[in-house]
């Protein structure tokens, strides 16, 4: 973005002109009263919240202190979009950097979560990092970035829209961990409930019809095209047709193996966080077939 095109009272700045990495140091967190401990598996991606920490009384090498209102940013893999607002104090990993502004009457601590957040930060981030299998970037090559800093109201007005939506998105999300203990409790109770009479699964349903490994291309299969779906067709909150590659070769598709509407997909197959997934097909789909789903 060119100072030109910048609206009355930005500014375009140097990452490191306004925010400082802190780099306290705590060597003896247990006598000094802290906790906790964060890692990088600790800071989930793309949301603000730590939720999860190590107890410090368990023991740590981590030397690394961050304080309330400070930015954490995980510099190893970037591409994970690992960043998070501190609320309270604790001890950090030293693949996390814990960012602040140089001065609050620049730059609001409220907004600055919300620029690590950035397309265009996290670009800089993975255009800076260095090394195959594991990539870091640095403090030394984030503070090089640039992006348009607007004045203190404007900040203000700004970061409190966007804390606004992120309260939303948490209540939306508490509210749907809330409705799934609340469905698992109601399996648990109801339906795999011991005072029903249990039948073996063959014995209940008309057929189990078992998938087709064929090659198909990372292209999803149009209405006219055949396709085979993926395992991750069978999501977690129901049936993705988009999920599937199309046929190369059309004639490895199988009639028997199309999909039907009130079919009940199982997957069988991948990854742990994959296997076991459920879901009913809400309408025919004569152009696709099962694929590792039985």
């Amino acid at each position: 973005m060119s100072t030109q095109s910048l609206k009355p009272g930005w500014k375009m700045v140097k990452f490191g002109e306004v925010v400082k990495n802190s780099n306290l140091v705590e060597r003896d967190p247990e006598a000094n009263g802290v906790e906790r401990i964060v890692g990088l598996e600790h800071i989930d991606p793309e949301n603000l919240h730590i939720r999860r920490w190590n107890s410090v009384a368990d023991g740590t090498s981590f030397t690394r202190k961050f304080v309330p209102g400070q930015t954490l940013f995980g510099k190893r893999r970037a591409y994970q979009r690992k960043v998070a607002y501190a609320e309270f104090e604790g001890i950090c990993s030293g693949d996390i950097l814990t960012f602040e502004p140089k001065n609050r009457k620049v730059l609001l601590p409220e907004l600055l979560p919300f620029i690590c957040q950035s397309d265009a930060f996290f670009d800089h981030a993975l255009d800076t990092s260095a090394g195959s299998l594991s990539p870091r970037t640095s403090w030394t090559a984030l503070k090089d970035f640039k992006f348009p800093l607007p004045p203190l109201d404007e900040q203000k007005r700004i970061a409190e829209i966007l804390w606004a939506v992120d309260e939303a998105v948490e209540k939306n999300l508490i509210s749907r961990q809330k409705a799934t203990q609340l469905l698992d409790s109601m399996r648990i109770h109801e339906v795999c409930s011991e005072k029903h009479h249990w039948q073996k699964f063959g014995t209940i349903l008309k057929s189990i019809v078992a998938g087709k490994s064929v090659v198909g291309v990372n292209t999803p299969a149009e209405t006219q095209e055949f396709g085979v779906l993926k395992v991750s067709a069978g999501g977690p909150n129901g049936f993705k047709p988009d999920e599937n590659k199309r046929l190369i070769n059309s004639t490895d598709f199988l009639l028997q193996h199309s999909v039907n509407q009130g079919a009940l997909l199982i997957t069988r197959c991948n990854t742990t966080d994959l296997v076991g997934r459920v879901c009913l097909t809400p309408a025919d789909y004569p152009n696709l077939m099962l694929c590792e789903v039985s």
